[in-house]
């Protein structure tokens, strides 16, 4: 039989799609969609010198070569917020941001058919437990509008799976306890799912899940303003030392999805007018910089590795090149933690709404099953051992887990 059903685990920074095993018995197939990875990151280069839109790290490396055109990642982020209703200018015409997301699935798709070599008809999408916190109807317009993006890119059945129950689907039920909780901190939210696994039982069940908005993308903005975005002027004062300098560039500047928002005239004008009576001027100098040679999205990179290595050992040296200088500064892993303390309050409150809504104790939890980028993060597995101290970790692809969790359950829904 064709295979025409899959599991698509859209992600903030990145994605991975997965297909069921052809025969029983067998782990669902992670599909290698950019080039040897089954990980693509969510990201798109329109590319001015030959007018194409390039995809995955292929996108991101176009950018980084300094090639003349318009670099979009983090995406998935306006979905639900009134953002979904604006676009951007590229190739010399307007694209919806809806439009966009749509070319992406629609290149993932493309892709992962002509590996399979069969046509996918039928998907379950990866969902995160909120879109919107604490707002419903947004939260509704966002499955809503992915939905009628996956139907456009030309799916003919679309289905929504949790992704920490996802995650939990992909390991054999043989290896979970009686309760399992599921951690998925991926790019932009952080899920959580408890799971019981009773005895003979041949299906999990779901007792709660929970989730905040709060990812890697956060904390890199987190860090980054902490730390980099005071050499570019951040928190500092005017000449007088009676107010601040605006933060609205910096923080711009410091979120993936709203970089592109800041290379345009008004706001460039906008900071020069600002050096003029900052205290500091020299360091809008290089803001100013950055925005001219438009290398925001390079700086975010260059912070998100900066946070991957800070979360490997204690310390990083932090070396950004512009045309003619370098922007440098030692990092630390405490820097780190104090700027992502609110974020670590949400985890912890989101993983504690989990628990209250399962009627489970962290005490009484047997299982941990990680994943996402995120849980990579010491100071997070620290404060879920503190909750759930008896637990044991349970090993998951931290990358792939959601994407083989929904293929599987592609296969239960479709047939």
């Amino acid at each position: 039989m064709l295979q025409t059903t899959c599991g698509l685990d859209f992600g903030t920074s990145n994605s991975s799609i997965a297909v069921p095993a052809k025969g029983s018995g067998t782990e669902p197939t992670l599909l290698a969609i950019d080039g040897d990875s089954s990980v693509v990151p969510s990201a798109m280069f329109f590319d001015n010198t030959d007018q194409t839109v390039i995809y995955g790290a292929a996108a991101h490396q176009r950018y980084l070569d300094g090639e003349p055109g318009r670099y979009l990642r983090g995406l998935k982020r306006v979905l639900g917020t009134s953002l979904a209703d604006d676009g951007t200018f590229a190739l010399g015409r307007y694209w919806s941001f809806t439009e966009i997301l749509e070319s992406f699935i629609h290149e993932v798709k493309h892709r992962a058919e002509a590996l399979c070599q069969a046509e996918l008809q039928d998907i379950v999408i990866g969902r995160p437990v909120h879109f919107v916190e604490g707002d419903p109807a947004a939260d509704q317009a966002a499955e809503d509008m992915l939905h009628n993006i996956a139907v456009n890119a030309g799916f003919r059945q679309v289905a929504f799976q949790f992704e920490p129950v996802a995650a939990a689907l992909s390991v054999d039920a043989q290896q979970l306890d009686q309760f399992t909780l599921v951690v998925d901190l991926g790019g932009g939210t952080s899920d959580f799912s408890v799971l019981h696994n009773p005895p003979g039982a041949d299906q999990l069940e779901v007792l709660g899940v929970a989730g905040v908005t709060f990812g890697g993308q956060d904390a890199d903005r987190a860090l980054s303003l902490a730390t980099v975005m005071h050499d570019l002027g951040y928190r500092t004062s005017l000449r007088n030392a009676k107010r601040e300098l605006p933060t609205d560039h910096y923080h711009r500047l410091a979120t993936w999805h709203q970089i592109d928002s800041l290379y345009n005239t008004a706001d460039y004008e906008s900071i020069k007018q600002l050096r003029s009576v900052a205290a500091y001027p020299d360091r809008l100098d290089l803001l100013l910089r950055i925005l001219e040679q438009k290398k925001g999205h390079a700086l975010a990179g260059a912070v998100e590795r900066n946070k991957i290595r800070l979360c490997e050992a204690q310390r990083s040296q932090f070396t950004f090149a512009l045309d003619d200088q370098q922007l440098q500064r030692p990092l630390t892993y405490a820097e780190f933690a104090a700027s992502i303390s609110a974020g670590l309050s949400r985890i912890d409150d989101g993983l504690r709404s989990c628990l209250k809504d399962a009627e489970v104790a962290g005490r009484d939890i047997n299982s941990i099953v990680y994943t996402g980028g995120t849980a990579l993060i010491p100071s997070v597995r620290t404060a879920v051992k503190e909750i759930c101290p008896a637990a044991t970790i349970v090993p998951a692809d931290v990358y792939g887990a959601v994407a083989m969790g929904l293929s599987l359950h592609a296969a239960r829904l479709y047939g």
